[in-house]
């Protein structure tokens, strides 16, 4: 009723496994892709791109508070109500964004990398 596992089942999950673990490891160290610039746009309007290399702090005058550290960005403080946008956290890779709604302020990473999200054949 139940099978033994033979030295070579044994083997070939070990095996399945080990090639897992190195084909994820490939794709998270080839996907540590970082942008090289945060571009602020306030009410449709770019209030100013700053690189993401050089810490600073900027007052957007609307109440929200962005920093830039450690070669991320993130709102530090707003006064609307929800704070999703300071909930949203740091973010560096290209694309990626932080809004806030109330204060019509918009946050993108810009630069590094190709462009591209995924590529399917």
């Amino acid at each position: 009723m139940f099978k033994i596992l033979r030295k070579a089942d044994i083997i070939l999950i070990v095996l399945l496994i080990v090639c897992g673990l190195a084909g994820s490891a490939f794709l998270v160290m080839t996907q540590a892709d970082m942008g090289s610039a945060a571009k602020v746009t306030v009410d449709g309007k770019e209030y100013g791109t700053y690189p993401l290399s050089e810490d600073r702090t900027v007052d957007l005058g609307t109440g929200n508070i962005v920093s830039v550290k450690d070669g991320s960005v993130y709102m530090e403080s707003a006064t609307c109500t929800g704070q999703d946008c300071v909930h949203e956290g740091k973010i560096s890779k290209p694309g990626r964004t932080i809004v806030c709604l109330p204060h019509k302020v918009l946050i993108e990473i810009e630069g590094g990398g190709d462009g591209f999200d995924t590529i399917s054949k």
